[in-house]
């Protein structure tokens, strides 16, 4: 039989030094890949757990500012349709009808607020009514109430008041505030006079 000459070749054997360093790199390959598969991962963690401008997770790279409370309407009366406070204003007088509502980003869960009201008299701050329950549905955005202003007048006096709600859940951070006026009678034209 005859031999058939192979087309392979053959390669002089290598010198103590050139195996060592094809040795070497063999073995810094694999390090060199792991590090910078472990880079690149890294990377792309950090872009899915922190994407600048969404708060979806925990982790997100942009903290989330607490909202402050929601601006209190104040009014004179109620919308029918939409239970927000018009007439806007915040000065009441003896004899007007006093209104507020608080449309929140979404509904409260709740059917309990508590609304503390106090007194502002430069820097001065007195609490004229705590932190009292009040009854709302839970299912809709906006919850609102009207009384009359001569009850206010008779409970806490006349000037500059300050109203914070709160909801039952967390007592310490208000949802809503808003300032008001509640103003002394106009004086008659004979005491004027006199």
């Amino acid at each position: 039989m005859e031999r058939r000459r192979s087309h392979a070749q053959r390669y002089p054997a290598t010198s103590a030094t050139a195996r060592r360093r094809r040795d070497r790199a063999r073995a810094t390959l694999p390090t060199v890949l792991g590090w910078t598969v472990a880079a690149a991962t890294l990377l792309v963690l950090a872009f899915v757990v922190g994407r600048p401008g969404t708060e979806q997770s925990v982790l997100s790279s942009t903290p989330s500012a607490t909202p402050g409370p929601i601006d209190i309407a104040f009014g004179t009366s109620l919308e029918p349709e939409t239970n927000v406070a018009k007439g806007r204003t915040a000065r009441f007088r003896p004899g007007d009808p006093f209104a507020y509502s608080v449309t929140l980003p979404r509904a409260p869960g709740t059917d309990t607020i508590l609304v503390e009201v106090t007194r502002v008299d430069g820097a001065e701050r007195t609490v004229v009514q705590e932190p009292s329950v009040q009854h709302i549905l839970p299912e809709p955005k906006t919850f609102a109430f009207q009384v009359r202003t001569d009850d206010l007048i008779a409970a806490w006096g006349t000037g500059a008041f300050e109203m914070r709600i709160f909801l039952e859940a967390d007592p310490q951070r208000p949802i809503a505030a808003g300032t008001f006026e509640l103003l002394a009678p106009p004086l008659e034209p004979s005491a004027a006079e006199s």
